[in-house]
């Protein structure tokens, strides 16, 4: 250790002082660009609490995959039964089905309208 920090000095003192302040300059643009090419190139893991949550309720209560997703379609079934019942209620309405689907769902249905009279 002190025969590298003896050749630093040797290195600093040999050198013109202007020529040493360029360096560190450089070689903190150069420390600057390497964090921030490495905070894009590495993927950091997705801590959301969403994730989080539904891990732990799947390890401490037994749930597996499949049942947490019955779970998200049963939870999403009691909005769509409670919006229809809401809009049957509306005058001229009529029977009314409802299907929600959010932005990152998997199944894609076109909208569509059926008149009956």
């Amino acid at each position: 250790m002190g025969k590298v920090l003896e050749y630093i000095k040797n290195m600093i003192s040999n050198q013109d002082k202007k020529k040493v302040v360029e360096n560190c300059i450089i070689f903190i643009i150069i420390g600057i660009l390497i964090i921030i090419t490495g905070g894009a190139i590495i993927k950091r893991k997705d801590t959301g609490i969403g994730r989080e949550y539904l891990q732990e309720n799947r390890t401490n209560t037994g749930y597996d995959k499949e049942s947490i997703g019955i779970l998200k379609d049963n939870e999403d079934y009691s909005v769509e039964e409670k919006l229809e019942k809401i809009l049957s209620q509306i005058a001229g309405a009529g029977k009314v089905s409802v299907m929600i689907t959010y932005v990152s769902g998997d199944e894609k249905v076109p909208a569509y309208d059926i008149r009956k009279s």
